[in-house]
This record gives C-alpha cells, sequence and structure tokens, in this order.
C-alpha cells in the first residue's frame, strides 16, 4: 500500500533526511554546495536500495520519494532535464516494505520507454543456490490527454504533473482546434491523467477577461496500445457570475 507518510524529515547542514518508524534513516537529499548532490534510499538493515544524483544548475535533477506507514520507501520518482532545449529523462523504480526492489520504468524525451516488474525476493538459506530470476518486461500502454477549443478565443492550456513542480506541460489551441497535452505510459493499464495533471486555461490575449470551464474528461476507443482521453475547453458566459480555472 502506497504512502506518502513520513515518521519525521529533518533538516540538518545539507541533507533532508526521512525515517523509519523506529527512527533509523529510510532516505535523504544531500547536497555538497547548495548545487550538486545526491539522494539514497536504506532498507531496514541500512544498505543503500536506491541512489541518484541531484542537482540546480543547468537545469535540474531530482528525487521525489513516496513511503510505507512505517516509513520504508515505496518509490523513487527521479527527473533530469537540462537548462535548455527539449531533453527529459525519468525513472521510477518500486520497492516492497523490506527494500526488495520490485519494478523499475525509464522514460525520455524521445520516447525511450523501458519498464520492468520484477518477482519479489524470496529469501533463502543459502543465496549462492538460489535460482536466478526471469525478469519478465511489461506491455506499454499510453494514455493521452487530448484538450478541445470550443471557445472563440485562442487559448494556452497548461497541466502540471501533481507533487512534481518540474514537469509542465503547455499548448496553443486556436479556435475549434484539438491537440495532445500529455503522454503517459504505463506498464499494461490505461488511466484518466487528469488524476495525476493539474489542468488550467488562460487566454493569449491577456487583455481580455474570459472565464474557462473545463468539461469533464471522456475516453475514446483504444487505437492499439494507446487511448485518448478528450478534455473540452468551453467559456462561461460573461453575463453569468461563475468561477473558472484560468
Amino acid at each position: 500500500m502506497l504512502s506518502f507518510w513520513v515518521l519525521a524529515v529533518q533538516a540538518k547542514e545539507d541533507c533532508k533526511y526521512y525515517y523509519f518508524r523506529n527512527h533509523k534513516v529510510a532516505a535523504k537529499e544531500c547536497y555538497d554546495d547548495n548545487r550538486f548532490g545526491k539522494a539514497y534510499a536504506y532498507n531496514l538493515s541500512g544498505k543503500v536500495i536506491f541512489e541518484k544524483g541531484l542537482r540546480k544548475v543547468g537545469g535540474h535533477e531530482t528525487v521525489l520519494f513516496s513511503f510505507y506507514p512505517n516509513g520504508a520507501v515505496s518509490k523513487a520518482e527521479w527527473h533530469s532535464a537540462p537548462d535548455a532545449g527539449i531533453q527529459w529523462y525519468s525513472s521510477v523504480t518500486t520497492f516492497d516494505s523490506l527494500g526488495n526492489q520490485t519494478s523499475y520504468m525509464e522514460d525520455s524525451y524521445d520516447h525511450g520507454t523501458k519498464i520492468m516488474n520484477l518477482p519479489p525476493a524470496v529469501p533463502t538459506k543459502n543465496p549462492a543456490q538460489q535460482p536466478k530470476q526471469i525478469v519478465k518486461c511489461a506491455e506499454i500502454w499510453v494514455s493521452e490527454l487530448w484538450c478541445v477549443n470550443t471557445t472563440e478565443a485562442t487559448i494556452v492550456v497548461h497541466a502540471d504533473k501533481m507533487n512534481d513542480a518540474n514537469e509542465h506541460y503547455a499548448i496553443t489551441l486556436k479556435r475549434g482546434d484539438s491537440a495532445k497535452l500529455v503522454s503517459m505510459p504505463l506498464a499494461q493499464m490505461f488511466d484518466d491523467p487528469t488524476k495525476y495533471y493539474i489542468i488550467s486555461v488562460n487566454e493569449l490575449n491577456k487583455d481580455q477577461k474570459r472565464i474557462f470551464r473545463i468539461g469533464a474528461c471522456t475516453s475514446s476507443t483504444n487505437i492499439g496500445t494507446t487511448r485518448r482521453y478528450y478534455c473540452t475547453i468551453g467559456e462561461v458566459s460573461k453575463r453569468r457570475h461563475g468561477r473558472g480555472r484560468g
């Protein structure tokens, strides 16, 4: 069961610590000079089960940890991108409550997605005699979020990843246009991208005072291993008082 609960977070010098319920260190993020650093995750025995670089200059390199109720790391999400250009790279690693890696997914700007599901670790009295585990690669299914502009204005639609301020997408739509905003790869499943992204709208002409309405997301039929989810952007009448997003 995934949980974002953390027993304690302590800032000390250039490090941030996350703890097990028994007060042992479960994960930490440390910077050498507030520019470059590393993130680590540990099992209950103190063994390193995850290690990635951190960076605040020349773009960014970040790690977001999720936790089990006992404080153990359940998921580590890594993201890296340069200061300029379209390149970006990310990975998601999951663990069981004992610290064994259960899955790993890589993705990048050129859609070089790689997903692996690992079988659960089975302890034996003699590890040397333990049979080799076969790693099976899961099929990649892609959920796409498409936006449709039904207003009279030229609008800019934004998508911000929840719990990750570094992942952001935006598209410009003229009246009647539709386009893809988000492409979300998952292991053999589809899901509504609006569960993971905050969608907002503003008008390209900032002198106008239009109020926009974001309709409920609906899915279409699958195209192979891709499913499109459509979100309609409408306009609230200026004669009415309402709340819009933008």
